[in-house]
């Protein structure tokens, strides 16, 4: 009997070590350096929200946290690495929408819609149609008026292969307008041939323009809301109703991206990385610190499932663009 007790004693013992220690395993992530693959230059501003956030993240994660920087073709470099490296949680990209999208439909990577998957939005914007002050036109009806009765005559400026791009060729072929596209390697270059009177508006970032606000004016925003900053610019999603037109977004988003496989393989390190990345993104040093630089008003720093309709409504309107016409 008492054999058969000590028997007893000795499976239950290794019964709850094999329980244990399975419950430990399973937790003991990450137990290595965790690596944030940026997809762009040092210093743009997906760079610097991945760099903002690291040391927060490293302390959360309780383990190394890497930033190392991977441009080219418009973060497909970056994209193309994280696709290719084991989906174990230790290797995340910061790159942007809609980027992403642009390159699953334009450059045929070796990655299809979907496989990569935003585990968290750091930023979030939409975009703005404006003109010079003493523009004549005062709403996007006069803009499209004005196009109707000079087809040809006028032009909106856009940096090339952006939201800003996408939303200009998007309106021209909606709305069948007859306008020039002029194309920039930034943002701020386009605004400045603007105000210099060489393109007779631009689609631009809300955000990024208000530093030209005194001298401009505002015809619409792409967003589903009106902007506290630009008041007097008319809902596109509102303006085009009466033509029957739904306008996505083709905001930018800011993010951090997983391949897919994580959260169905590892779900629970998924989660412990969105948590740790949102609470990292909470941290009031770094909040005061994104205030000081002025990125407050487009921060949402949010679980990525949170805008999967807005990108998949992207990743549709974008199959209806040809970003080779002008």
């Amino acid at each position: 009997m008492c054999k058969n007790r000590y028997t007893m004693i000795v499976l239950v013992t290794l019964l709850c070590l094999i329980l244990f220690s399975g419950v430990a395993f399973g937790q003991d992530f990450p137990e290595k350096p965790v690596k944030i693959i940026v997809g762009s230059a040092a210093g743009g501003s997906v760079d610097t929200a991945a760099r903002l956030l690291q040391p927060y993240f490293e302390e959360e994660l309780g383990v190394p946290v890497s930033v190392e920087n991977m441009p080219g073709a418009g973060h497909l470099i970056a994209q193309t690495v994280l696709y290719r490296t084991d989906p174990d949680g230790y290797t995340l990209v910061a790159s942007a929408q809609p980027e992403l999208n642009i390159n699953l439909l334009y450059y045929k990577p070796v990655f299809g819609p979907g496989d990569l998957i935003p585990i968290v939005i750091q930023i979030a914007e939409a975009r703005v149609i404006l003109v010079r002050k003493d523009s004549p036109w005062n709403s996007f009806e006069d803009f499209i008026d004005a196009c109707r009765e000079e087809p040809g005559k006028y032009s909106m400026g856009a940096m090339a292969n952006t939201g800003q791009h996408l939303l200009a060729q998007y309106l021209k072929d909606q709305l069948d307008l007859d306008f020039q596209i002029i194309l920039y390697d930034g943002g701020s270059p386009a605004a400045t041939a603007m105000l210099g009177g060489h393109i007779d508006s631009v689609s631009s970032d809300p955000f990024s323009r208000l530093n030209i606000r005194d001298e401009t004016k505002a015809l619409a925003v792409s967003s589903r809301t009106k902007d506290k900053n630009w008041p007097e610019a008319q809902v596109l999603q509102e303006v085009l109703k009466p033509y029957g037109i739904s306008v996505p977004t083709f905001g930018k988003y800011q993010c951090i991206l997983v391949r897919k496989e994580l959260k169905e393989q590892y779900p629970e390190r998924y989660k412990l990385l969105q948590d740790a990345l949102i609470a990292a993104g909470n941290n009031e040093e770094l909040l005061a610190r994104l205030e000081k630089m002025g990125w407050t008003p487009m921060y949402v720093n949010a679980p990525g499932e949170e805008y999967e309709q807005e990108i998949q409504d992207e990743l549709e309107g974008i199959r209806q663009v040809d970003l080779s016409a002008k």
